[in-house]
């Protein structure tokens, strides 16, 4: 008789030994910069915090990502270009300007500066000044009978359409004794 040893816990082991964990409450980031592509996993995660891990991998200078709001996010992008990344990314802020790194320049992103803009809200207490209401804009338009190019076919008539034009009344010839 043979015995047959159970295998499968060794394996089931092995399994979860590679798997990555995330427990609940951690943040994952991982992010690839190549070639001007991104592939970004960004798990309960601020959009500062992944910006830092640009800053870091693409050696990039990141402005202002500490003055946006610190909200958690989840997204996964892959392979998308650089300033797609960048518009997913910051979709929150007021603006950004990402600057070209210059050709040769070392750096695996694509954006040597990126300059984050932000509006901050404004002081307790403090209102903002009433806005004028503007006076209506009004202007006399000329009547088209007035506007005759050559030919007599009024301005902003449309084109293949034929306006009649006014014939002045005719006199009649002077009577003449024959």
């Amino acid at each position: 008789m043979r015995t047959v040893r159970a295998q499968a816990p060794v394996i089931l082991t092995l399994a979860l030994a590679v798997l990555p964990t995330v427990s609940a409450g951690a943040q994952e980031i991982a992010l690839s910069l190549d070639e001007g592509r991104v592939s970004l996993v960004a798990r309960d995660a601020s959009v500062g915090e992944v910006l830092a891990e640009w800053a870091r991998l693409g050696d990039t200078l990141v402005l202002n990502a500490d003055k946006l709001a610190n909200e958690r996010i989840t997204l996964t992008l892959e392979q998308v270009p650089e300033a797609r990344a960048l518009e997913t990314l910051l979709r929150a802020a007021t603006g950004y300007v990402a600057a070209p790194r210059r050709a040769g320049a070392d750096g695996a992103s694509r954006f040597d500066r990126i300059l984050i803009f932000v509006s901050e809200p404004a002081p307790a207490g403090a209102s903002a000044p009433p806005t004028p209401n503007p006076s209506p804009i009004t202007r006399q338009v000329p009547s088209t009978s007035a506007i005759r190019p050559p030919g007599g076919q009024p301005a902003g008539g449309p084109p293949g359409v034929q306006i009649p034009q006014l014939v002045p009344p005719q006199t009649p010839p002077p009577n003449r004794p024959e």
